[in-house]
């Protein structure tokens, strides 16, 4: 598989990543709680990509879609809580049900990790994985992610309290 490509949120892919949120939406609703029903809007993506690009500007998270060779959105990968000082960022990732299981999450995983390191200079990288989201864990322990804890009853799913398991790796 030719790696996915890793590019900076932009307003230029609002109606890509529109059709991508919204064909995607029940998909990602299955492991992760529900957006607010105006995300999925022209104005509630344009406020959310703002949103994004804010917190970019101010070096708290660096937005990024995973494109194909083709420029197609594949999936999205973020850092969040990104502190410079302490040289640590949050992980997350989604991607499109019709593209899980090809290596895209853990080759888009490998790419922002070396990004991380290479350009904004940290050192920790943090992600959290469902108990029951065994594909994602694949893909932290494929990047050399180690188990730090558990954190139980961590967020609400479908109703369902759901436990997650912390990952960290040092860069």
């Amino acid at each position: 598989m030719t790696p996915p490509n890793l590019e900076l949120l932009s307003h230029n892919d609002h109606s890509a990543l529109l059709e991508f949120e919204k064909m995607n939406q029940t998909w990602f609703e299955s492991y992760v709680p529900a957006r607010e029903t105006g995300f999925y809007s022209d104005s509630g993506l344009t406020q959310h990509i703002d949103d994004c690009l804010t917190l970019h500007q101010s070096n708290e998270m660096l937005p990024m879609l995973i494109k194909s060779a083709q420029g197609e959105i594949v999936g999205r990968i973020n850092l969040h809580n990104l502190d410079l000082d302490e040289g640590s960022a949050h992980l997350g990732y989604r991607i499109a049900q019709n593209k899980t299981g090809l290596g895209i999450a853990t080759l888009a995983t490998r790419k922002i990790a070396i990004l991380c390191k290479e350009d904004y200079s940290l050192k920790r990288l943090i992600a959290l994985a469902a108990t029951n989201n065994i594909a994602s864990q694949r893909t932290l322990t494929n990047n050399q992610f180690r188990q730090t804890r558990t954190h139980s009853n961590y967020t609400r799913l479908n109703g369902k309290l759901i436990h997650c398991i912390e990952y960290q790796k040092q860069l």
